[in-house]
């Protein structure tokens, strides 16, 4: 499934890419490897819609349109610089990113109605499902992600929000729940 590999290529440039910044010592290049995670995660939850629009079968060109909007905005915000203001070193050798509160408050929106659409369409597929291994396959992806979701969030989306950066390592961790449950789903039902 070409969108199970969207949303597992998203996981895996958003981990790579947070991985560089934090061990990267050069402030320049780690701004820059900044910005690509934080492009690299806005691309996990549409890349996760289409994946559950597709596997329950509800996809079309209009619904397909009113989701790509918002997500053209938010790259348009990140080539204007309007997300991070900068990186510095704090004394902990931990490496701290200033946020536009303003615009981050958006991108956390954005992330939670992605996430939360992408849960609405998996919940209606599953109600809607008349095939008993279909049910299952849901019900897999919806229990195993949310694992991911729930901590990939606290760590790299809200917990950000107030100037802290040293648990953003967790989240990364957590993504093996999402690849693993959604692969699982895939392959053994």
């Amino acid at each position: 499934n070409i969108t199970y590999l969207f949303v597992v290529s998203s996981v895996v440039m958003w981990a790579l890419f947070l991985a560089l910044f934090l061990k990267e010592s050069d402030i320049l290049l780690a701004t820059y490897f900044s910005i690509i995670y934080y492009l690299a995660a806005a691309a996990i939850p549409l890349s996760f819609l289409f994946f559950s629009i597709v596997l329950v079968g509800k996809l079309n060109t209009k619904l397909l349109a009113f989701f790509l909007t918002p997500p053209l905005l938010l790259v348009t915000g990140f080539l204007l610089n309007l997300l991070i203001s900068s990186v510095f070193p704090t004394s902990e050798g931990v490496k701290n990113v200033v946020l536009n509160k303003a615009t981050y408050v958006y991108y956390i929106a954005y992330f939670l109605f992605y996430v939360l659409a992408s849960y609405i369409v998996l919940i209606r597929g599953y109600l809607s499902a008349e095939d008993q291994i279909r049910k299952k396959q849901i019900l897999l992806i919806t229990i195993g992600t949310s694992v991911s979701y729930v901590f990939g969030m606290i760590f790299n989306l809200f917990v950000p929000y107030f100037d802290n950066y040293k648990l953003v390592w967790l989240g990364p961790l957590f993504t093996v729940f999402m690849v693993g449950a959604i692969a699982y789903a895939i392959f053994k039902h």
